[in-house]
């Protein structure tokens, strides 16, 4: 073999190498995810990342939770406020659709939040284009 195609040889088998070694080096990099922002306005509801956890089991799902107070009577606004639980699940698109679905559970006192992880299945399609704020 002549003496420039063995340079040639050594050449490529070099950049193979190098170039191998560098690509190994940078597949096994982890890249940092953006920070999640610190709130989520929707309207005038001022949303801050909470966890919701399931009762009597270890499922939690990551949401967005804002402080949400009505009138016990409505004919008395000034009179004594109920605090209700309100979360968003924030939809899977970068661009939801401007309008949410709004999950109400029955019953007296059943919070949508407790068996969010329930119908969390049932709504994933729902999730695909928008937002749903549970109450």
């Amino acid at each position: 073999m002549k003496r420039s195609t063995r340079l040639v040889l050594l050449a490529l088998v070099l950049i193979v190498f190098f170039g191998g070694q560098w690509l190994w080096q940078h597949a096994r990099t982890p890249t940092v995810a953006a920070a999640a922002p610190a709130h989520y306005r929707l309207g005038q509801l001022d949303f801050k990342p909470c966890t919701l956890h399931q009762p009597q089991s270890g499922l939690a799902t990551a949401a967005w939770c804002a402080p949400f107070s009505v009138p016990e009577n409505w004919a008395r606004p000034d009179g004594r406020k109920l605090a209700l639980r309100l979360a968003l699940i924030r939809s899977h698109a970068a661009q939801p659709a401007p309008d949410p679905v709004l999950y109400l559970a029955g019953g007296p006192g059943q919070s949508a939040i407790d068996t969010w992880p329930e119908i969390a299945p049932a709504l994933d399609d729902v999730l695909a284009h928008r937002n749903v704020i549970l109450l």
